[in-house]
């Protein structure tokens, strides 16, 4: 099992069942390893996925606007920026692709 894989008493959520903190934080914590000591592709894979729903969220959540200016943005959500970074600061050995801009 990774460190990522949270479990409740009634058994493992998945990660569309995780808060917008604690995906991000897992996330960043994978992205982390990969670019400090390399993981492999399962593991990869699992940190591009959670970078995808990390974005999906905060497009959801509606948590940055065009028309909103930078010191319209709340200070807890400002980390949420650094997803579009993630992404484009790919992990070293793949790239997560097909993540929608709507940042």
């Amino acid at each position: 099992m990774y460190f990522f894989e949270i479990l409740s008493p009634l058994g493992e959520l998945r990660m569309e069942e995780m808060p917008l903190p604690a995906l991000f934080e897992q996330a960043r914590k994978i992205h982390s390893m990969a670019s400090e000591s390399g993981v492999d592709q399962e593991m990869l894979r699992k940190g591009c996925d959670a970078l995808r729903q990390c974005e999906e969220m905060t497009s959801k959540l509606g948590l940055f606007s065009i028309n909103e200016a930078k010191d319209e943005i709340s200070t807890a959500n400002l980390k949420y920026l650094l997803v579009l970074f993630l992404f484009n600061v790919p992990f070293p050995d793949m790239k997560c692709l097909n993540i929608s801009s709507n940042f």
